[in-house]
């Protein structure tokens, strides 16, 4: 289910990166090639770029999520009560 979501951002959209917040852990998300017509180009890691559990419910919220294409976007919280 999220795999169409990282390619739509990343490849539809052109974003250079993907940043995951879950409870204080942030995870970073980028395509493995940035070149077209490669193997990997569709291919994605991550990597746990902070792990900070401290704060309250609000400075954490469950996932939120930013992107990045010339510079970070703002942090999205996605909503749980659907």
């Amino acid at each position: 289910m999220i795999g169409p979501a990282f390619h739509y951002y990343m490849v539809t959209e052109h974003k250079a990166g993907l940043m995951i917040l879950q409870r204080g852990k942030t995870y970073y998300v980028t395509r493995q090639s940035s070149i077209r017509g490669t193997a990997s180009y569709e291919l994605y890691s991550y990597v746990l770029y902070r792990d900070d559990p401290s704060g309250n419910v609000d400075q954490n919220p469950k996932i939120a999520y930013r992107l990045f294409d010339s510079e970070w976007n703002a942090w999205v919280t996605v909503p749980h009560d659907i």
